[in-house]
């Protein structure tokens, strides 16, 4: 397998509008680092206020509902899949506490070359990770940033997206995929800039959550140290491979 080798330089313009949560806010600056456990279920709707849930949502290609496709909290950094072959964790600023993974490759063969199927959940795999509760209250009538670190490999990624919902998760906006804004195989900082609208209208922005999705067959992607905040960037990006 081809090695590939990608340093990722960012930078980001010196003020936010406003930090509202997470790791620029000083705000459950553990749960944003993805410092504490995950709860993991395969239903969803009702989820905890104070951590982050996995929810599986299907697996083989949806013949398993809900199966058993997880992200999960890893500290050693890195994709354990047979194809990945690497043991140096991301350069993310927080990763020794904890990063967040959703390992397709690994939870398709448990590692293994060739032992398609045989893992804890067959790909093609479709999960989620909701965020705990957060008070999006002072975004109300501006426009929602969400700021993470990334690292994925695609192989048949279908969407590796963002999303937010006003009502405790019961329903959620429009997903934003984010590969657009920064390449597989690239160490960086993403930042999500919501529609003007996203938030119109809504009267109780106290039980917000944001949701990370993963549909697709392999690799994996990575995420970790995650902000929200009121838009107000201007970033770019260049990598060396």
């Amino acid at each position: 397998m081809k090695k590939i080798i990608c340093l990722m330089l960012v930078f980001v313009s010196s003020s936010y509008a406003q930090n509202i949560w997470g790791v620029d806010a000083g705000i459950d600056q553990a749960l944003a680092e993805f410092a504490e456990d995950f709860t993991e279920t395969g239903i969803p709707g009702s989820y905890p206020e104070d951590a982050w849930t996995a929810l599986s949502v299907n697996d083989s290609g949806g013949s398993n509902i809900p199966g058993s496709a997880y992200w999960i909290r890893s500290t050693i950094g890195y994709s354990q899949g047979a194809y990945w072959n690497g043991t140096t964790p991301v350069s993310s600023p927080s990763q020794p506490n904890g990063i967040a993974i959703f390992d397709s490759d690994y939870m398709d063969n448990n590692g293994n070359t060739g032992a398609f199927g045989t893992g804890s959940s067959p790909a093609p795999h479709l999960g989620e990770l909701i965020s705990p509760r957060i008070d999006l209250t002072l975004l109300s009538g501006q426009r929602m940033a969400v700021k993470f670190f990334s690292f994925y490999r695609n192989f048949q990624i279908s969407s590796l997206s963002v999303s937010v919902s006003t009502d405790d998760g019961f329903t959620w906006g429009n997903p934003i995929d984010y590969r657009s804004l920064l390449g597989e195989l690239t160490q960086g900082i993403v930042v999500v800039e919501f529609p003007e609208d996203e938030l119109t209208g809504v009267t109780d922005l106290t039980q917000s959550r944001i949701k990370f999705t993963f549909s697709g067959d392999y690799y994996f992607a990575i995420i970790d140290d995650v902000s929200i905040s009121v838009s107000d960037l201007i970033y770019e990006s260049g990598f060396e491979q």
